[in-house]
């Protein structure tokens, strides 16, 4: 099919083919169209008639195929191009001044405003469209800030690497914050049981507050002495305004679950009627009259659920709390001049600077040696049994990075290694692979990669040392007939070994 219609795009009209006869009978030349005489001379011909023919020209093979490849190469670029052009409408959002603004960036902003709900697809679209009006502006805009040259500012400089930071630091709070497992039952159960005060004996609390500042703490004295001696709410509030002291008062009615602890100590001691004097931060002072309490107890799932959402944030937080020290401990830090830690200013203010706690570095060494040691002796261990399993399967002393054994440590016997023998070598190496896995899985949170090679290769070293002691040793010759009970003893230590670690991480 390809070459009949290659033949269509370059057919021509045919054109007449003219044959030149000799008069008296020669022959035609094959490629000139000349004739020879018999017995002549070579090159004269006689004139002959013009015979037209309308047999049309046919192709070559080659050309064929050339006319086929260039026709599906045209064909392929404009299916391309079509399709490209297509792809492109199914990205594209909108295109300002040759910039793309994508539809997966109008989908972005449009999540984020969402906000998990459901909506309509008439109100999703509309939403949508003036997101992307936005970002249209926002664009120009940004090409008009871009043609007045306020990219090459200071300003702009300043804000991109702030915004810059800000994202990175929000990106790996998240990715810290979202590795922290949920809370199973038995641990929303406890904290139920631990917090009284939030589920089974939580109260409504109806009270009325006045918050004002504190710039002297001993301002206060006569404040709580006449709370104490039995001054009202009003009065306690006019001794305020005597001394020009401003204040914002409210009232509130809220749960002790969704009260601050120190507020809600106070509140819960608290008598009905008299006012309670209480300070915060050292520079915020507030009167509290509680005037009902009624009991609002939390139970059965509704409390397990809230326990879970709660116990989830607070550990969140001290995950990241500890994963930020860490960081901190890792890191090189230095302040200058008046950011000094060291210096007055800061002394006076308390250090609120990140500092490294050279406590817990280190505790964390010491837990790195641990884990090294621990997995050196279980690679050393594992080296010592390897040898004791050839040992076992050959009849003879088999020493690491050694191709024959000392003279005096030929051939045990001439008997070869028994099925009981081939499966206690087998039984013995799973039980010394899965004892390496779990240790290797248990120290892998508590030390890095590093570490815990450099401590494999020092326990396979001093693993061929203890195989040579233990060959050249009187304890070779002594277990000639007990060979698997070096094996044993060694698979023993192995496995005690293990359990002593996951022991002593959970201790």
């Amino acid at each position: 099919m390809g070459r009949r219609l290659a033949g269509l795009l370059l057919k021509r009209r045919p054109r007449p083919r003219t044959l030149r006869h000799r008069a008296d009978g020669g022959r035609l030349h094959p490629r000139h169209g000349r004739q020879t005489q018999k017995g002549g001379l070579p090159g004269i011909t006689a004139p002959s008639p013009t015979i037209p023919t309308n047999r049309p020209i046919t192709m070559n093979k080659s050309a064929g195929k050339s006319a086929w490849l260039f026709l599906t190469a045209l064909l392929f670029i404009a299916g391309c191009s079509s399709g490209s052009e297509h792809e492109t409408n199914k990205r594209i959002a909108a295109e300002v001044n040759g910039v793309e603004i994508t539809k997966r960036e109008v989908d972005f902003q449009f999540e984020r405003t969402r906000n998990g709900r459901t909506l309509p697809d008439s109100v999703a679209v509309l939403q949508k469209r003036r997101i992307l009006a936005g970002i249209v502006r926002a664009e120009l805009l940004a090409q008009e800030a871009r043609n007045m040259k306020l990219d090459r500012t200071p300003e702009f400089v300043m804000a991109t690497h702030t915004l810059n930071r800000t994202m990175l630091s929000g990106l790996a709070e998240r990715e810290i914050v979202e590795t922290v497992p949920e809370l199973d039952q038995s641990e929303k159960a406890a904290i139920v049981t631990r917090n009284p005060d939030i589920f089974l004996r939580r109260k409504a609390i109806f009270y009325e507050e006045a918050v004002f500042p504190v710039p002297d703490a001993a301002m206060l004295g006569p404040l709580d002495r006449a709370a104490t001696s039995g001054s009202s709410f009003r009065e306690l509030l006019a001794m305020l305004e005597a001394k020009k002291i401003g204040y914002r008062r409210q009232v509130k009615l809220s749960r002790t679950d969704a009260i601050p602890a120190a507020l809600r100590n106070v509140l819960l001691n608290a008598e009905l009627g008299r006012p309670k004097i209480m300070l915060v931060n050292d520079k915020v002072g507030v009167i509290l009259l509680k005037r009902y309490v009624a009991a609002d107890p939390l139970k059965g799932e509704a409390a397990v659920q809230m326990a879970g959402a709660g116990g989830l944030k607070a550990k969140q937080a001290r995950a990241f709390s500890e994963r930020m020290q860490e960081i901190v401990n890792g890191s090189e830090i230095t302040y200058y001049d008046e950011y000094s830690p060291d210096s007055s200013l800061a002394a006076a203010a308390g250090l609120l600077l990140p500092q490294k706690n050279e406590q817990q570095i280190a505790a964390r060494n010491m837990r790195r040696l641990k884990a090294a040691a621990a997995i050196g002796a279980a690679f050393l261990l594992a080296m010592m049994l390897l040898s004791a399993a050839v040992r076992v399967l050959k009849k003879k002393t088999w020493l690491p990075f050694k191709k024959n054994a000392p003279h005096h440590q030929n051939p045990l016997d001439q008997r070869r290694a028994t099925p009981l023998d081939r499966t206690a070598v087998f039984l013995a190496g799973v039980v010394a692979s899965g004892a390496i896995g779990h240790m290797l899985l248990t120290l892998s949170p508590i030390a890095p990669w590093w570490v815990l090679a450099l401590g494999a290769l020092a326990g396979l070293l001093l693993g061929v040392g203890g195989s040579y002691l233990f060959a050249l040793s009187p304890l070779g010759p002594l277990t000639k007939k007990r060979r698997t009970l070096p094996l044993l003893v060694l698979l023993l230590l192995l496995a005690m070994s293990a359990l002593v670690t996951k022991l002593a991480l959970h201790a």
